[in-house]
């Protein structure tokens, strides 16, 4: 199968089984943003809040734009983030977790940051 496609600044291929992406730096902040779109919709999606691929994303993205620090000491995210971090409690008190929400929470509202 030959999958090799473009647009703007994104190409992407199979290499053997491994799926290529290669994405030119300018493009990382609109990646950026469709990651954090699907983590904090209106209504949160818990298999994108503490997916752990959806944060390396993220994170990989961040490094090569220099937001990395910007993104996690941005203003009046505890606000922003009170309905999600709600909604992660309450599903880990729902799925006997409770004890690890704490973990769940920093997870989940990667990348940014409540301190």
């Amino acid at each position: 199968m030959d999958i090799q496609h473009s647009a703007p600044g994104v190409t992407t291929s199979l290499d053997g089984d491994d799926l290529v992406i290669r994405i030119e730096r300018d493009q990382a902040s609109p990646l950026i943003s469709i990651l954090l779109h699907s983590k904090f919709s209106d209504g949160p999606r818990m298999e994108f809040l503490t997916n752990p691929y959806v944060n390396m994303l993220l994170e990989a993205l961040m490094v090569t734009n220099d937001t990395t620090e910007y993104m996690a000491k941005r203003e009046g995210m505890a606000e922003a983030l009170a309905s999600t971090i709600e909604f992660v409690e309450a599903w880990a008190e729902r799925n006997g977790m409770s004890d690890e929400a704490a973990d769940i929470v920093r997870s989940a509202i990667y990348p940014y940051s409540l301190t």
